[in-house]
């Protein structure tokens, strides 16, 4: 066993882990044997810089304050970055589909979110994010600030919230809700079928490329 590895059977185990040079970087990883078949771990960084990484199961991270990297495993895991500028990156598993796979949060900051094989939720919440869709159809919720969202080859759900957003979609069909906010959206559709929303209110400081449908509502 490494000395940065952490085990748990029926226990509730706290560690803080990795230190390296003049500069510490602390996480908590707390193993509850009662909600096991939920959640294989529940994992919560510190106040500071933390690197976390989750396990197989399902997971769930929280970052806390601070510039956090997170890395989820392979199970359906929920991931919420808090205050800071976080880099985050989901597992993903391809087999899981629909609300079972991984859902990821920036939180307040800005953030880069990469999303895995599969199902997964990406959302920007506040600050000038930056999401990426990977393989598998995806949700992405930019929230606000002056964000960027670069979807998969498969189909996603984009929403863009206040702010001067720039969307860059791949080849599958794809559903995207704009609203009218006065900002300056640019959004590249890509080879697929593309339909974009805009609830009624169309913004004409928007500019769209490429894009096949576009109606009020879905």
């Amino acid at each position: 066993m490494s000395e940065n590895t952490v085990s748990a059977v029926r226990r509730r185990t706290s560690m803080a882990i990795l230190r390296r040079g003049p500069v510490a970087i602390a996480a908590t990883l707390v193993l509850s044997y009662a909600a096991w078949p939920a959640y294989a771990a529940d994992i919560e960084g510190t106040p500071g810089d933390d690197v976390l990484v989750g396990t197989m199961g399902a997971d769930h991270i929280t970052g806390l304050a601070g510039a956090d990297i997170i890395r989820s495993g392979a199970g359906a895991d929920s991931v919420r970055g808090g205050p800071g500028n976080d880099l985050i990156y989901l597992g993903g598993n391809p087999l899981l589909e629909g609300p079972t796979g991984d859902s990821g949060s920036g939180g307040a900051g800005s953030d880069v979110i990469f999303g895995g094989p599969g199902f997964d939720v990406l959302s920007g919440a506040a600050g000038n994010d930056v999401l990426v869709g990977g393989p598998g159809d995806n949700w992405l919720l930019d929230g606000r600030g002056n964000d960027v969202v670069i979807g998969g080859d498969d189909g996603n759900a984009v929403y863009l919230g206040p702010g001067a957003d720039r969307v860059y979609l791949g080849s599958g069909g794809e559903g995207i809700y704009v609203g009218s906010d006065g900002a300056v959206d640019v959004i590249f559709c890509g080879a697929g079928y593309d339909r974009v929303w805009n609830g009624g209110e169309p913004d004409p400081l928007d500019r769209f490329h490429d894009c096949e449908e576009f109606s009020d509502h879905p």
